[in-house]
């Protein structure tokens, strides 16, 4: 245990500000994994799990260091103080001082853990639905003719991906060259995905189908009221 000690007040201090950067680092990797497992770019469960244990470790890395840290705090402000006497030096002296750090540097971990988790929620600010698209891709159908008029066919696949803390429903307009030619509202359920599919019709023509533009976007977001 000796060769593992934090000697001096700097490497003591030190030590203390390493842990406690590191226990916060740590709690901001879970919900970060979290909001990467349903995001636009998404991750494996693997990676997820991956992550959520890495983070873990860093937590545990930094209360060992914030717990090594106080012991060496502690012990140089009983040296400043002279607190050197019989009655202190006893090794159950020692020990019970030891388990006051160690009790007030899990506490204090416990602490940072829910401070870091309050910020992070704040940092995201009120609860609403945060709805993108993603995967988004469309297939050429049939040029229908209908009695001398055409309309070309395009199959839309997508993905509607909620990263918020609420249910949403999201309005998904589809265009042909920047015209709106159909809209869609989807329900989407707060940190998933969900796919969606919709064929829809180009704009009506008389002399045939011709090349066209599709496109499509969220022109709308409804964050949905939690169930009273």
């Amino acid at each position: 245990m000796r060769a593992w000690r934090l000697r001096g007040p700097i490497a003591a201090a030190l030590g203390v500000a390493l842990g406690v950067a590191l226990v916060v680092i740590g709690t901001q990797a879970i919900p970060f994994a979290v909001s990467f497992a349903v995001g636009t770019v998404r991750w494996s469960t693997y990676e997820v799990v991956l992550v959520m244990l890495g983070g873990l470790a860093t937590i545990a890395l930094g209360s060992i260091l914030l717990i090594l840290g106080g012991l060496e705090v502690a012990r140089a402000f009983r040296v400043a103080r002279g607190a050197a006497g019989a009655n202190r030096a006893t090794p159950s002296g020692v020990r019970t001082s030891a388990v006051r750090v160690a009790a007030v540097s899990i506490v204090a971990v416990i602490g940072l853990v829910a401070a870091s988790l309050v910020v992070w929620t704040l940092i995201q600010g009120p609860p609403t639905a945060t709805i993108a698209l993603a995967d988004s891709r469309y297939t050429l159908g049939r040029c229908v003719n209908a009695s001398g008029e055409y309309a070309q066919e395009y199959d839309w696949s997508f993905r509607l991906v909620n990263t918020g803390t609420e249910d949403g429903m999201a309005n998904v307009t589809f265009l042909v060259d920047n015209v709106s030619v159909a809209e869609t509202a989807y329900f989407v359920p707060h940190l998933s995905s969900m796919y969606g599919y919709r064929w829809v019709y180009g704009p009506i023509r008389t002399s045939g189908c011709v090349s066209e533009t599709p496109s499509l976007r969220i022109t709308k977001v409804t964050t949905l009221d939690p169930p009273q």
